[in-house]
């Protein structure tokens, strides 16, 4: 309870000469709002959009690559942008058509595919960006190669997939192997290229024979279209992503697959565009609807799109890791890099924010527009709930005698998470402050005065 208020300068002014006569003095973090638990508290990367007002170009992106010196180049419906951190510079094709696919080279080219036509995207002496086509260089006289999806670089060889063939590049020189049906996506695997049929199955590129060599049936994958084919840290082992969701563990040893997870039990729920393993060993997911999933090496879902719920649109057409370790989504409308590689993270958004306790399983947020907590701390981004009773300006908080105190403008609270006590009658407090030597009194300052507060054991405030 309150014992007594400080109603004159006098003896406001006595007590504090008591006080330092005693040598008792205001001892900050006595008792700590913030301590030593068994969690830790995560929080989300924060994100950096990047929009049409940003690049002056078509916002829908398809593939992106980095260069030996960090530069990004990212392919969209008009060709190319070039970002070098600060200035986007276009790149447009011949027939001005969008780019589907990029990959650099040891030598420090960068390739790009896109409608009929594939070549190099360089610059010239004054620092401007151009395409310089390869179809007459190497005689290329396929009129309709169609789009060129995706481009890999293997054992120094540059390999695109069109939907009819495959175009293996090595210097000067060319190898078009034809597809039985249709080549739907392709995948590389450390130095091992792998392309899947849509009838035949997944087939394994021989360089030396430039032949295609029979890897997995169809049968084994569920006849799934596949979005990416991870390795996994155990050795021969990969997940192989399905685009409707289906995950299978695939012993690329052995040619088994199985079936290990479905992340949309409602095959009509989502479907999954593009998925990355980081240097770091996770596994991201882009997904048409649902942003950008994280999984373990069993396939099961760690981290939704809540997780990341400030990309600007869901619809995550691929994923790229740069080297320095940031993701950028490549979205149906725009960019976004998301910058895992910063020590800041976001926890929480939408108030200012005063002060902050952790206690063994919960955390509290002090705010302007009152107070929240979260009874899972542990997760990337809590889920927080605000406290009825204490809405308004929360100043702050600290765990005292056990009790999470709030000093607030309605006046000094206890809360247990959703359960809210007045300590007194009093309106305004700013803080509550311990008074060494006295571990059952503390000093609680209000808008009009001090206060003394006191706890002995087993006793209320």
């Amino acid at each position: 309870m309150f014992e007594g208020r400080l109603r004159s300068y006098f003896y406001y002014l006595g007590i504090c000469i008591g006080l330092l006569a005693s040598q008792t003095q205001l001892v900050k973090g006595q008792e700590s709002g913030i301590r030593d638990h068994n969690f830790q508290v995560k929080g989300s990367p924060n994100i950096i959009h990047y929009n049409r007002d940003d690049f002056d170009s078509d916002p829908q992106f398809w593939a992106v690559a980095e260069d030996s010196n960090g530069l990004l180049y990212f392919g969209n419906n008009d060709g190319a942008l070039v970002f070098d951190g600060e200035q986007w510079h276009k790149v447009t094709l011949p027939n001005h058509s969008s780019i589907r696919s990029l990959v650099a080279d040891s030598l420090g080219n960068m390739y790009a595919g896109g409608f009929d036509e594939f070549g190099l995207i360089k610059k010239d002496e004054v620092g401007q960006f151009y395409f310089e086509s390869l179809i007459d260089t190497l005689k290329f006289e396929d009129p309709s190669i169609s789009n060129l999806w995706q481009v890999h670089n293997v054992k120094g060889y540059i390999v695109y997939r069109s939907f009819s063939q495959l175009i293996v590049i090595n210097g000067n020189r060319f190898t078009a192997l034809p597809a039985s049906s249709f080549f739907i996506k392709s995948f590389q695997i450390g130095e091992e290229y792998l392309v899947q049929d849509q009838d035949e199955g997944i087939f394994k590129l021989d360089l030396e024979e430039m032949s295609l060599e029979k890897y997995f049936d169809p049968e084994q994958y569920q006849l799934e279209e596949l979005i990416s084919i991870l390795p996994t840290a155990e050795e021969g082992m990969a997940i192989g992503i399905g685009k409707t969701g289906k995950v299978f563990h695939m012993n690329l040893e052995k040619k088994t697959s199985i079936l290990s997870n479905r992340l949309f039990p409602d095959s009509g729920l989502d479907q999954v565009e593009s998925a990355i393993k980081t240097k770091n060993g996770h596994f991201y997911l882009g997904t048409l609807g649902h942003g950008i999933l994280k999984l373990d090496e069993m396939g099961n879902v760690i981290q939704t799109g809540f997780d990341y719920q400030n990309l600007q649109d869901n619809s995550v057409l691929n994923l790229y890791e740069t080297k320095e370790g940031n993701i950028w989504a490549l979205l149906n409308n725009g960019l976004d890099c998301i910058t895992v590689t910063s020590p800041i993270t976001t926890i929480y958004e939408g108030a200012s924010l005063y002060d902050v306790v952790l206690t063994e399983n919960e955390m509290y947020l002090a705010t302007n527009q009152g107070v929240f907590f979260s009874n899972s701390p542990n997760a990337s981004q809590p889920d927080f709930i605000k406290v009825q009773g204490l809405e308004g300006q929360a100043w702050t908080m600290g765990t005292f005698k056990g009790d999470v105190l709030v000093s607030h403008n309605k006046g000094l609270f206890k809360i247990d998470q959703n359960r809210v006590e007045q300590i007194g009658d009093m309106n305004g407090i700013w803080k509550v402050i311990p008074l060494k030597g006295r571990p059952n009194q503390f000093l609680a300052a209000s808008y009009s005065g001090l206060y003394v507060l006191s706890k002995e054991a087993n006793s209320n405030w």
